[in-house]
């Protein structure tokens, strides 16, 4: 038996570790389970490097995703071309709940919203 944080783990017992959680009860996240994309921005409007490695959605060390390059630049380049082609509305009648649920993951609850086609 181990006995961890306060808590008695019985031998052979399974403990899963979830970045998702360990990244959002860090210090450095102010009101971590609200939806604030500025938390990652510097004044200057620059991408906060240091704070966004410290999040690990690809795993870290020998079993990092392999994938990860590739990953980044698709995610980059698909929510690029999505946003300069439309603007996004919450659904007609549709509140936008930002809470996540936290699971082995964590992610956002179901949500449905309107697109419209910028003007040029």
């Amino acid at each position: 038996m181990q006995i961890i944080a306060g808590h008695h783990i019985p031998a052979n017992t399974n403990v899963l570790f979830s970045l998702g959680v360990a990244s959002v009860t860090d210090s450095e996240f102010t009101k971590p389970l609200e939806f604030n994309p500025n938390r990652w921005l510097m004044p200057d409007g620059s991408m906060n490097k240091r704070l966004f490695a410290r999040l690990s959605p690809f795993g870290m060390g020998r079993r990092i995703c392999a994938g990860q390059s590739l990953a980044e630049m698709e995610l980059f380049m698909v929510v690029a071309a999505l946003v300069q082609r439309y603007k996004f509305y919450p659904a007609e009648g549709e509140e936008l709940d930002t809470t996540p649920i936290y699971g082995i993951t964590l992610y956002p609850k179901q949500f449905y919203c309107r697109l419209e086609r910028r003007v040029e």
